[in-house]
């Protein structure tokens, strides 16, 4: 099937770009889609603005290894990770250890390669992001700005996911927001648990953010 436009997942980690590839929205990685940077990755609002404002100049800056494990015969689950202290952290590549910097900028930089020929492509994009915090509404203003330098004229849509009723649609002609209450407390750390998704709970939260991006699909492009 022809696809309408190109969705691009802005983070805030992996939620976005898990939730629609798994309900058929975003085709999957061996149906031939690209990843892009902010894919599978913990991006922090303000990090993807600065990364568009400086086109990643900056992106792999700081970047350290952390162990979480206590010694070496920890065998717990808890994982060892790059990440920066900026609120970046590559929670998905732990296959790069302490000695495989290069291992994983060489992976991100195919993904902005895809990042940045989509862009440029002129094909009509919808990005999606998800917001839980009051600190980001200072930031929604700055990251639409950004993406309008950046596109320099092509067609786009920014959907929100808004968990905490901050973002005013009627201010960005080119946002639509899913105001949308976090379904509990822990919901952000346990959203991608299998016994949560196919809870009831679980299966309705999906279900409002993929009939809301789907509708917007359908509607405007």
């Amino acid at each position: 099937m022809r696809k309408k436009c190109q969705i691009i997942s802005l983070g805030a980690n992996c939620m976005v770009r898990s939730v629609l590839t798994r309900h058929g929205i975003k085709p999957s990685k061996a149906e031939g889609e690209l990843s892009y940077p902010f894919d599978l990755a913990v991006h922090p609002i303000s990090c993807v603005i600065n990364a568009l404002e400086e086109n990643f100049a900056t992106y792999f800056d700081g970047l350290f290894f952390e162990s979480n494990r206590r010694h070496i015969f920890d065998f717990s689950k808890k994982r060892d990770v790059w990440k920066k202290d900026d609120g970046t952290c590559f929670n998905h590549d732990t296959d790069c250890g302490v000695n495989d910097f290069e291992k994983l900028k060489t992976r991100f930089l195919t993904r902005i390669e895809n990042f940045n020929k989509t862009l440029d492509s002129g094909v009509p994009i919808l990005f999606v992001i998800y917001i839980k915090d009051e600190e980001s509404r200072k930031y929604i203003n700055r990251l639409y700005d950004a993406l309008q330098l950046r596109l320099r004229g092509g067609y786009f849509l920014l959907a929100v996911i808004d968990f905490n009723g901050i973002v005013k649609e009627e201010f960005y002609p080119q946002i639509r927001v899913l105001n949308l209450p976090a379904p509990c407390g822990n919901y952000f750390d346990t959203w991608y648990r299998s016994k949560f998704r196919k809870s009831d709970l679980g299966f309705y939260t999906e279900k409002c953010i993929c009939e809301f991006v789907q509708n917007i699909i359908d509607n405007e492009f």
